[in-house]
């Protein structure tokens, strides 16, 4: 048999000594440690806690699709490409494969919408969206965006499907081409009364009231061209918008919306700014005093603040980027400062249009000599810009109508060159100031003359001017002496 191990008792004052003794000898390491860190003679240790984490998904990358409703598709349950029937919410496309179920779309009505079934019929597509029906008064002929994946698969933004009967029109990318243009107004003075910087609405400068935009309104016209003035919306270049005269301006646009006008905003500074108290003293663009990006800058920030503002955005067209490019050197200066306009506004927002005018006056008789020709080298990838030149039947085409010895055909043939190289180039064309005295029998018959022509090639017409407050204007269209002037543009446009 194995000797049992001998058992050894300890007194009670023997177990605590080597108790005592063990715990002293582990917690030595210990008790140093800590009195070096103390004394700063060494880091802590520390180590990280680690918490389970979940796979980082990266979002797939997106693009954008910019689609037209087909304004083809009309009768029956169809009115322009804007389904009618019933409470769904559906447009016609042109067919693309990039569409899919589940995307988003922001439409020309302001909402942004999700997808919620797609049906092919050969070269087009309806496309129908979650909510309430859709007003093809909103909609219709306005591009809508997508949201797209971007892949090797995804096809590139395709040309807006337009009648196959306009040939002038299939080389277009601009989702804004239209086959007929639109009667459209020059309206208020909020730009005007420079003299006195910034000054005061009602005294030196003057809004539409909610009166004058209602009869607009009633006479057919569809959008109306609001101009302000750029020392009153900044009052410093590159700070931040005054907010009285940006609260005057949202009010116009949502009094406009409520009449049903789209608005279009116009700086109408003749790309110039100063710091004085009087429009005379300006310096342009491209200069130390007012340097390129300058005018972008305000304008993206316009665009900000009306997008900020639903009930304003709902009502808003798009932004002119300056009145009458003129005094800078060359058409050159203005295409830089154009493209840096055009880059900072698509940071903000993807639908509006862009207003660009065309060098020296937006002079259209002129367009070509002038080297406008470069403005088609501007890049917008919303595919939304517009080329505005100004049309008047006088002699120096300035709108002076210092007599009426005026040709009738003037107009028409100022326009034929600029309107032709426009839809060369795929881009859309609008007067965006185009009048004549009533009173002038010659004027009057050359701006019908223009006014048809310019309508049946797609150019909206922007008559000037409704002013309520300078109707001694020769082109007011509010004095009772050019009613027949108004009355050109009704009919034109019935």
């Amino acid at each position: 048999m194995a000797e049992m191990p001998k058992i050894v008792v300890l007194t009670d004052d023997e177990l605590t000594a080597l108790i005592d003794s063990s715990v002293t000898k582990a917690i030595a390491p210990l008790s140093a440690a800590i009195a070096k860190i103390n004394a700063g003679t060494v880091e802590a240790p520390t180590k990280p806690v680690e918490t389970p984490t979940a796979p980082i998904e990266t979002p797939a990358e997106t693009t954008t699709l910019s689609l037209v409703p087909n304004e083809q598709v009309t009768g029956g349950d169809w009115q322009d490409g804007v389904w009618a029937a019933d409470d769904a919410a559906r447009i016609s496309v042109a067919s693309n494969s990039a569409l899919k179920i589940g995307q988003s779309a922001t439409l020309g009505d302001g909402t942004t919408r999700k997808v919620k079934n797609v049906e092919v019929f050969g070269d087009k597509t309806s496309v129908t969206f979650e909510g309430n029906k859709l007003d093809p008064s909103k909609v219709a002929g306005k591009a809508v965006i997508f949201t797209v994946p971007k892949s090797e698969e995804s096809p590139a933004p395709v040309t807006p499907n337009v009648p196959a009967n306009d040939p002038a029109l299939v080389a277009g990318v601009n989702p804004n081409l239209t086959p007929k243009g639109l009667f459209c107004v020059n309206i208020g003075q909020a730009g005007g009364g420079e003299t006195v910087l910034p000054g005061k609405a009602g005294t030196n400068y003057f809004w539409a009231s909610a009166a004058q935009i209602t009869r607009w309104a009633g006479y057919g016209a569809k959008k109306a061209r609001v101009g302000i003035a750029w020392e009153r919306i900044q009052r410093k270049l590159f700070g931040p918008l005054d907010p009285g005269y940006s609260k005057e301006l949202l009010d116009n646009i949502k009094l406009h919306g409520k009449m049903g006008l789209k608005v279009l905003v116009d700086v109408h500074n003749y790309v110039g700014y100063t710091t004085t108290n009087t429009a005379v003293n300006r310096q342009k663009i491209g200069t130390a005093a007012v340097p390129h990006g300058a005018l972008a800058d305000v304008d993206a920030k316009i665009v900000a603040l009306i997008k900020s503002d639903p009930e304003a955005y709902a009502a808003f067209y798009g932004i002119d980027l300056c009145n009458e490019p003129v005094g800078i050197p060359s058409v050159d200066v203005w295409v830089k400062e154009a493209q840096l306009c055009i880059d900072e506004i698509r940071k903000i927002d993807m639908q509006c249009a862009i207003a660009v005018e065309s060098f020296d006056w937006a002079t259209t008789a002129s367009f070509k000599a002038k080297g406008n020709e470069k403005l088609f080298t501007l890049k917008d990838p919303a595919n939304r810009i517009e080329i505005h030149t100004h049309l008047y039947m006088d002699e120096n085409a300035g709108g002076g109508y210092g007599h009426d010895n005026i040709d009738p055909q003037v107009g028409v043939n100022r326009m034929k060159e600029c309107i032709a190289l426009c839809k060369k180039a795929g881009f859309k064309h609008c007067l965006g100031e185009v009048g004549a005295p009533g009173f002038m029998p010659n004027a009057l018959a050359a701006l019908k003359n223009a006014l048809i022509y310019a309508r049946d090639n797609g150019s909206d017409c922007y008559a000037w001017w409704a002013t309520e407050t300078a109707k001694e204007n020769i082109m007011s269209l509010e004095a009772d002496r050019n009613k027949p002037a108004l009355d050109a543009f009704r009919e034109v446009f019935k």
